[in-house]
């Protein structure tokens, strides 16, 4: 099937809401064509784009979305995903040179102050 979208996918709001409506019409296909064919394993997917529904595995009929909209949703949740990584990460980096650094400076200043005492 091959379907346009109205708007630019730079509208992120717009390719939100396209992708989630892709989705919940797949979803139902996919529980349609699951219950005339209980030979065949579908997955189910959830409320937010590209996760599975709770409780459901990958299935073997898979059902893809391609696109701007698409990429552009993709991207925008990774975006968000590794922003919160990275400033998690670098939020626990720093605060371990504010406890590591003072003692590290104090053994400095007491290691400076045995070298010009002693001589």
């Amino acid at each position: 099937m091959l379907g346009r979208a109205v708007l630019p996918s730079t509208r992120l709001d717009f390719s939100r809401a396209l992708m989630a409506a892709a989705q919940r019409a797949r979803t139902a296909r996919c529980a349609h064509f699951a219950r005339r064919n209980p030979h065949l394993s579908v997955a189910l997917k959830g409320g937010t784009y590209g996760e599975l529904a709770d409780g459901e595995a990958p299935g073997r009929m898979q059902v893809g979305f391609t696109g701007m909209p698409a990429i552009s949703v993709e991207n925008e949740h990774m975006l968000k995903s590794d922003m919160l990584i990275n400033t998690g990460t670098s939020l626990l980096g720093v605060l371990i040179l504010l406890v590591l650094l003072p003692s590290a400076r104090a053994d400095m200043e007491r290691d400076v102050d045995t070298v010009f005492t002693s001589g």
